[in-house]
């Protein structure tokens, strides 16, 4: 993958922010982040039981910056539906080449795009501080869209800075990201 493969990929237009936008952003927080119960036996009658949250993630690995991250992705939902972080919303065209490219890497997982019933719920997109970016919430639903004949894709776009605090990373390429902010 190189640099100029993604150049000019879709025509995007700013877009205005809709109520249904945030309602969608609050949608599925119930089962994107849960509280998980784990219970392991240590004696005769003694158990260790745990509670952990679970949250919807996304990992991505930058290579011009040898750096893996993981985005919270149902904490930056919730902090742009509380207004903690600015956001913008945009239109882009799905065009033939930006499919192909979100298909061969975007981590298509053909069972979930079948599964995709919600088309029209935007996607989040971060913005590097050079301008490049990267869908870390929606492939699966731009895949499902471009396949039904959809051909735009709505987005809110977010700086990475503004979601430091959502973000973990650590250098190199990794399955296990646990770094700090």
């Amino acid at each position: 993958m190189n640099r100029e493969e993604y150049q000019n990929v879709a025509p995007t237009r700013p877009d205005r922010i809709r109520r249904r936008d945030l309602e969608s952003f609050k949608a599925l927080a119930s089962i994107e982040s849960r509280e998980v119960l784990s219970e392991e036996k240590v004696a005769d009658g003694l158990f260790l039981r745990t509670t952990h949250v679970v949250e919807e993630t996304f990992d991505f690995y930058y290579e011009d910056q040898n750096v893996t991250y993981r985005f919270n992705v149902r904490a930056i939902k919730n902090a742009i539906v509380d207004q903690k972080i600015p956001f913008a919303m945009f239109r882009a065209t799905i065009t033939e080449k930006w499919y192909g490219l979100i298909c061969k890497h975007g981590g298509i997982e053909e069972e979930r795009v079948a599964k995709v019933s919600d088309v029209n719920r935007p996607g989040l997109v971060v913005i590097w501080p050079e301008e490049n970016s990267l869908i870390i919430d929606g492939n699966h639903r731009l895949v499902a869209r471009y396949r039904r004949g959809l051909r735009f894709f709505r987005y809110a776009a977010i700086a990475f800075d503004d979601i430091r605090p959502y973000t973990l990373w650590r250098t190199g390429r990794s399955e296990i990201v646990n770094g700090t902010v």
